[in-house]
């Protein structure tokens, strides 16, 4: 069974007092796959997935995802700092290289920021 988390779930609060209601979320993974989920009951906005893996390009292996992450509700997602790649055949987004990756999870708008190691390409 692959755990899951949701947006719900409660996760650590900014350092910012201000901004309290941003969530935070640091994990350790080598690659991970953001694809967009259906629109969930009279939310605005679709749902996104992100499912972290421990090998690089998990769309060419049979590898299962170590941890699956739903967030319900997103009108965008940002991704910083990261190689990004983007294969035409399907609609999901692979990052590979990873040590660790942040989720910064604000109303409507996801952040996902990742530190990708020197074996990374350029």
């Amino acid at each position: 069974m692959i755990p899951k988390k949701n947006a719900t779930d409660p996760l650590p609060k900014a350092d910012n007092p201000n901004a309290s209601s941003v969530k935070r979320l640091k994990l350790p993974t080598k690659s991970l796959l953001i694809s967009r989920l259906p629109r969930q009951g009279n939310n605005e906005y679709k749902s996104v997935s992100i499912k972290l893996f421990n090998v690089n390009d998990p769309h060419k292996t049979l590898e299962e995802p170590v941890q699956t992450l739903e967030f319900h509700n997103i009108e965008k997602v940002r991704i910083r700092r990261m190689n990004v790649s983007y294969y035409t055949e399907g609609n999901d987004l692979i990052v590979n290289h990873l040590e660790e990756v942040y989720f910064m999870y604000n109303g409507t708008t996801l952040i996902v920021r990742g530190y990708q190691g020197l074996n990374s390409p350029q």
